[in-house]
């Protein structure tokens, strides 16, 4: 009988830790590939550069390019 209170409780407190503890976030979306590719020497300038991501990106801060700070693809900010 005690045992079985024992397995009770440790059952509960199990399914209480799923519910109070956080799930997988997944913030980043990374690289899936590019064209040209990685790695790859030119001979001349490409006509662009394009990379595919793995998820979804936030337009706020997907800005990229030559010259380009990283505050300058935030809303409001300006470039130090």
């Amino acid at each position: 009988m005690q045992i079985m209170n024992l397995r009770m409780a440790a059952v509960f407190f199990y399914l209480a830790s799923l519910l109070l503890l956080p799930g997988v976030a997944h913030g980043h979306a990374f690289p899936d590939h590019s064209n040209p590719k990685v790695g790859s020497t030119l001979s001349s300038p490409p006509a662009g550069v394009y990379i595919w991501f793995d998820g979804e990106l936030e337009p706020a801060f997907s800005g990229y390019g030559p010259g380009r700070d990283r505050k300058e693809s935030r809303p409001g900010a300006t470039a130090a």
